[in-house]
């Protein structure tokens, strides 16, 4: 492909999308929701190594995982009607924990790439865990990479409003994210976490 100047390209979304229907999706392929086809719109892209997978977010405020190791859609978050776009995706991975999990922040909030479908004027970030079955160590402390996807949970939810203290999103001005990042130490190599 860099010879001929070509990048493959993998449709991921080939079983859920038709000409003008796009349906949402759980891992275990229920239909969660169906929009439009001229609705959807990919908002952000994440690729995180140390998981192999992509996080994909929407213009309608949920973000799925895909798994690039088998192409498998591992986790689909719940659809509802009042999320802003998912606007970015910031891993991190928990420092000295023996816990085969690491934490997505996920930002929400107005886009000026798509048009929302929601009424929603102030961003959001969330907290979720993603378990794994599997931890392989690589380089120095606190570098790993995981596999065998077990779960999402949402563990922490905090509007960015005017008031950074509060939660209440209705008595906010609206509020734009920016830039969203984590402090993260390079490794290098791998080896299993069992040596």
């Amino acid at each position: 492909g860099l010879h001929s100047h070509l990048h493959t390209c993998v449709d991921l979304t080939v079983d859920y999308r038709f000409t003008s229907v796009f349906k949402y999706v759980s891992s275990s392929k229920k239909l969660l929701k169906q929009f439009s086809g001229a609705e959807v719109v990919v908002t952000a892209l994440h690729y995180v190594p140390q998981i192999n997978s992509l996080l994909v977010g929407f213009n309608f405020g949920s973000f799925q995982i895909y798994n690039l190791t088998d192409l498998s859609l591992d986790h689909s978050n719940p659809y509802s009607k009042i999320s802003a776009p998912v606007v970015d995706f910031i891993y991190q991975e928990p420092e000295n924990d023996p816990k085969n999990l690491v934490f997505v922040w996920v930002a929400q909030g107005p886009s000026e790439f798509a048009c929302s479908l929601s009424p929603m004027k102030y961003s959001n970030i969330a907290l979720y865990q993603l378990l794994y079955e599997d931890k392989l160590k690589c380089g120095g402390p606190g570098g790993h990479v995981f596999s065998n996807f077990k779960g999402c949970i949402g563990r922490f939810d905090h509007f960015l409003s005017a008031e950074p203290t509060s939660s209440d999103s209705l008595a906010s001005v609206d509020s734009r994210l920016v830039r969203c990042a984590t402090l993260e130490r390079l490794h290098q190599g791998c080896d299993d976490a069992s040596e």
